[in-house]
């Protein structure tokens, strides 16, 4: 009998902005109900920021997502990578096409980052175009997994600007790939892996733009997935907000918690983040066990 999946506990939230008059971010993600479709493909989470005149940004963002999940699940191969690279080509074919065939819908576009997560999160397979983000939070660090495909990641990679200088530079928006505004597009695969008490973090600029690494430790470690994920949104959009700000965090979790608990418990919540204190209260009694069981046959006296 295969082994159940683990729960994914996820939060997911999209906001215009204060500053904004539509959102053009879109997210969305799909966990298989089928238990082949479960293990061989696994669950996929996406977040997409468009761009363009018009309504153009809501379109192709939303475009971007149906059609890459549209296209992974119907990809009959196994190699995760490979699909996802395929269903975001098909992506961008269909985006392209949109825009040709309207001139309203001209020169829009989109980045994507997709990630597929299988196991329970012991294989992460992420795809990105442009400068929406995958991140992992393991415990008190925060990894960014994706590079973004920006002017200033270019000129930070080739020594021309510090990280620092990249956060505030006025053509920190300037994005070197989208995905729907030529013919092809290239797609970038990395793959991962969340241990348990990981979080993944995908995002659009709106949030990564507005808050330090530190400020997303801070709020994903002290909240559950579906509040996080508000409250990464709600800081974006308190420190600034120039932009549709769009949060997906996911985690991983057994069915049952330790000893049986439900995961969500108080107290299986306190012995998963105190594990080596509890060990070590656990040992504690049976040594104190273990000499009351041998003054009781061999009492002091004796």
């Amino acid at each position: 009998m295969p082994m159940t999946e683990p729960a994914y506990q996820i939060g997911k939230v999209s906001d215009t902005g204060p500053a904004r008059e539509r959102n053009e971010d879109y997210a969305d993600y799909l966990l298989p109900e089928d238990e082949q479709a479960m293990r061989d493909k696994g669950s996929l989470f996406l977040v997409a920021d468009g761009m363009g005149g018009h309504k153009a940004g809501q379109v192709a963002s939303r475009e971007a997502v149906d059609q890459v999940m549209g296209a992974y699940y119907a990809d009959p191969e196994r190699d995760v990578g490979d699909c996802l690279v395929r269903a975001i080509k098909t992506a961008n074919e269909a985006i392209y096409d949109l825009a040709q065939a309207d001139p309203e819908m001209a020169g829009m576009g989109t980045t994507v980052v997709a990630a597929v997560a299988r196991d329970g999160g012991r294989r992460v397979t992420i795809a990105n175009v442009g400068d929406s983000r995958a991140y992992v939070l393991r415990r008190q660090r925060l990894t960014q997994i994706t590079i973004d495909h920006s002017w200033v990641e270019a000129q930070y990679q080739a020594g021309m600007l510090t990280r620092e200088q990249t956060q505030k530079h006025p053509q920190r928006n300037l994005i070197t790939r989208a995905v729907g505004i030529r013919p092809d597009v290239e797609v970038d695969v990395y793959r991962t892996k969340l241990r348990r008490g990981d979080a993944l973090i995908l995002c659009t600029d709106g949030v990564s733009g507005e808050l330090s690494d530190e400020q997303i430790v801070e709020i994903a470690t002290s909240y559950p997935p579906s509040s996080a994920a508000e409250e990464l949104v709600a800081e974006a959009n308190a420190l600034g907000g120039t932009d549709n700000a769009t949060a997906l965090v996911v985690r991983a979790e057994p069915p049952a918690g330790l000893f049986g608990l439900s995961h969500n418990s108080a107290l299986s919540h306190w012995l998963e983040q105190n594990w080596v204190r509890a060990v070590s209260v656990v040992v504690l009694i049976i040594v104190l066990l273990l000499v009351a069981l041998l003054i009781s046959y061999y009492p002091l006296d004796h």
